[in-house]
């Protein structure tokens, strides 16, 4: 198991919440108390590093929940932890301590209560570790043994437990120790089976491990610290930060006056280039041109951080087998591609909103999108017509190794590894890919394919760099995929065959994984692997050293096989938010075995929450038990516009008609909701603001166009902290399973979380807000054989908050 630390709080907080006095417990001490129907009583710890605090409510009558923050005072809404049972059950939150902190507690009357508070504190020591040396101890029943070690931002720590004699279970924690409540990642296989986590960090940190003894065991522990190596590399040929405008010269001064000026933007905090025209003229007529000869024929994409709100042009100049072209970029509509003089792409006419807006392009991609024969050479210049203001001007390389694209006519990197010399290897084109491909003509198993090879051949790979494979095949006919690698334990040869997701095993030296059942169905599939994790995951101590080539078995065609590192960022998984709104508690919960096949946590926003049967409330639960999230889409589904005229007077009508009964009929039937979707998409400030007394998490629609893959909206980046994120649809009249499926490979290559929604689960192709049945299926299988993990909406939201 690997786990990508993801931590975040959303904190509102509003004055008038946190009148009333403040009682310091101490250690051990015990304090009755009392709190009315929707009171907060708040008390007070003084903690110290290292230290795990346990706070318990006792001797309970009526319904007083428990909510804890450090170093500042929580509410019901917003809190680091929270302990909300059910009337006259005890409450207990159990957390450890990074720092030293005061700690607050708040006990919330959800209705009127009495009850015993205690906390007490426990300092615990732990020992040191050194980076791949093993450690041998034992653990005994119920105990929590610790350990520790350091790392630097970027580093990957593998933490794994060996020959068990017993049931010893893992735990970690960034910069603070773990327990069974308060964890970062957790792994508790049977007894007598190893325990692996991975943990990658955001910032120079302690990790801290906990190794419980869930029956008393004996083990190997080892903790392997491994930094991240930078893989791109890029040239910045404008960051404006040396303050002058060196570089750039107008190419059309006409009408005359055009400017170029090096200025400081107070919302970028850093020095930008502007471009103006004081005698006024149209927003594209002056040209103002950087560089001419950079000949750079090592970094195909450009990246631009651009701010307008008048019509532009941004020329990109390049070389190529058939000459010189010039790759527009403009403010049309996002799915805008046509070849004139120029290749002109549309970015949106959301661009020219006068917020800052990142661009990033891969110039090969694009020249191959209308000149699919043609390849790129270099990259010469960058040419802007705008009034405006640009930065951060820069062209890079893929985070990724090509190792067949076939674009070159050739079938030079294959070979016949077994079989008769029948069977042919051929280059083709394919006018379903708009490319070339190679044709792998065989019989069955007999026949199979070498690109690369193995470890000690002369035409290995032998790449050391890269984890992920991608590659897309066809064919109808059972195929193997078999990879070839070295690591710590020699060599292994993982094999990705025509069946079932959930394949998983391995004999010997042989790894075998399924790529789902319709992977041999005669349409092209793209498959991303994190070869890395497919490794562990079936020997947890073993790590891959290099990925060697590839063998291919049967009868397929086949086309860009690469090898690739996540490229923005590279610290969590990327992943599908996938959500519905609405009523269709019956459609969704036949779903339930495919989102449990496919590891799927869906969230579902539900509105008339008051004409829910039992049934139906026990589907919810049932789904929420899986791993699902109920949230709320308010009570009869009230639009902020349609019903409710943006009117910021109506507000408390608004809270007293849609948000508090359905707030309180889902939380009288057992549902904590937190997150909170619009109808209709419908947004605005003083409502978001009156709605995060009772929903932390705002979920709201995208508004741009065009390809999916363009449309940044949807796309959720760690530590971009979002106001509300939003989503796109999937429902009839808007599903387009091609542009989705290059969203979610956008999504794996860049670890981003893609987010999409969609409404009632129906055999009908033609009634708008519903996805059908099959059609979903194809979704999920999608995110399933690109890697994309499943997160809740909540989930998708802290991780924008991560750091």
């Amino acid at each position: 198991m690997k786990s990508i630390i993801s931590l975040g709080i959303f904190l509102i907080l509003t004055t008038s919440l946190y009148a009333g006095v403040t009682t310091p417990l101490g250690s051990g001490n015990s304090i009755e108390g009392s709190v009315a129907k929707e009171e907060l009583k708040y008390y007070k710890v003084e903690a110290k590093k290292g230290q795990v605090l346990k706070v318990t409510l006792t001797d309970i009558v009526g319904d007083p929940d428990l909510y804890i923050t450090t170093g500042s005072k929580p509410t019901n809404i917003d809190y680091d932890k929270e302990s909300d049972n059910s009337a006259n059950v005890d409450e207990e939150i159990i957390m450890s301590l990074a720092k030293d902190t005061d700690v607050f507690i708040a006990v919330y009357g959800y209705d009127i209560g009495n009850y015993k508070i205690t906390a007490t504190l426990t300092t615990i020591n732990s020992q040191s570790l050194i980076s791949g040396k093993e450690v041998n101890s034992l653990v005994n029943f119920e105990e929590m043994k610790y350990y520790e070690i350091e790392g630097n931002e970027g580093d990957t720590i593998d933490v794994v437990l060996t020959e068990i004699d017993g049931d010893a279970d893992l735990y970690v924690k960034v910069g603070a120790k773990p327990t069974r409540e308060d964890f970062d990642g957790e792994s508790d296989n049977s007894p007598n089976l190893d325990e692996a986590l991975s943990v990658t960090l955001i910032e120079d940190a302690t990790l801290y491990i906990g190794v419980y003894g869930y029956q008393s065991a004996t083990y190997r522990l080892k903790a392997t610290v491994s930094g991240v190596e930078e893989e791109v590399t890029r040239q910045i040929y404008e960051d404006a930060e040396d303050g002058n405008t060196i570089g750039w010269q107008i190419s059309d001064n006409t009408p005359a006056g055009a400017t170029v000026n090096n200025i400081f933007d107070n919302e970028k905090n850093s020095q930008v280039i502007e471009f103006s025209n004081p005698n006024g003229g149209d927003s594209d007529a002056n040209a103002y041109q950087l560089g001419g000869a950079w000949d750079n024929k090592n970094n195909f994409n450009i990246k631009w951080d651009m701010k307008t709100t008048d019509t532009y042009i941004v020329d990109v100049l390049v070389m190529t087998l058939e000459g010189t072209k010039v790759l527009r970029y403009s403010d049309y509509h996002e799915d805008y591609v046509q070849q004139d003089e120029e290749i002109v792409f549309g970015l949106g006419k959301a661009s020219l909103d006068g917020k800052w807006h990142t661009f990033n392009r891969n110039l090969v991609k694009d020249l191959q999108i209308v000149e699919p024969n043609n390849r790129l050479l270099s990259v010469d210049s960058f040419t802007v017509r705008a009034k405006g203001y640009f930065d951060n001007i820069e062209l890079y390389s893929d985070f990724n190794k090509i190792y067949e694209n076939a674009e070159d006519e050739t079938v030079n990197k294959w070979s016949v590894y077994l079989g008769a010399e029948v069977e042919s290897i051929s280059n083709i084109y394919d006018d379903e890919r708009l490319s070339h491909v190679i044709s792998l003509d065989g019989v069955d198993y007999s026949s199979q394919y070498l690109i690369g090879g193995f470890s000690d051949s002369i035409n290995s790979w032998k790449d050391t760099k890269h984890v992920n494979l991608k590659w897309s095949m066809k064919h109808n006919n059972p195929a193997i995929i078999q990879v070839n690698v070295n690591t710590t334990k020699g060599e292994r040869y993982l094999e990705y065959i025509n069946a079932d997701i959930t394949v998983k095993s391995i004999d010997g030296d042989e790894i075998t994984y399924g790529l789902g059942e319709n992977s041999a169905n005669g349409k092209w599939h793209t498959f991303i692997r994190n070869i890395a994790e497919d490794i562990q995951n079936v020997e947890a101590d073993n790590q891959l050293l290099s990925i060697e080539g590839m063998v291919v078995l049967g009868n397929t065609n086949i086309d860009d096989i690469e090898l690739f590192n996540i490229a923005y960022p590279a610290n969590h998984k990327a992943g599908l938010s996938l959500t519905f709104d609405d009523t269709d508690v019956t459609g969704w919960f036949s779903l339930r075995n495919i989102f449990l096949k496919y590891k799927v946590k869906p969230t579902f926003f539900v509105s008339y929450f008051a004409d829910f049967n039992g049934n139906e409330i026990n589907k919810l639960k049932t789904l929420e038990q899986d791993g699902a999230e109920i949230g709320c889409h308010t009570l009869t589904h009230g639009g902020i516009e349609r019903d409710y005229g943006n009117d910021v007077t109506r507000i408390d009508e608004y809270i007293n008609e849609q948000i508090k009964p359905s707030y309180n009929l889902m939380k009288a039937a057992g549902f904590n909701p937190k997150s909170f979707a619009h109808p209709y998409g419908e947004t605005e400030r003083s409502f978001d603001i009156a709605l995060r007394d009772y929903f932390p998490y705002l979920r709201g629609l995208s508004e741009a166009r065009g390809r999916l893959v363009q449309r940044d909206d949807i796309f959720l980046k760690r530590g971009n902290p979002y106001n509300m994120l939003v989503a796109t649809t999937i429902d009839n009249g808007y599903r387009n399973l091609e542009q989705i499926r290059e969203a979610m490979i956008r999504a794996r290559e860049r670890g981003e979380v893609i987010s999409l929604y969609g409404h009632h689960i129906k055999d009908d192709y033609n009634t708008a807000y519903i996805v059908p049945f099959e059609e979903l299926k194809k979704i999920l299988i999608m995110a399933n054989e690109i890697g994309l993990i499943s997160y809740t909406y909540r989930e998708t939201y802290l991780l924008g908050l991560s750091q």
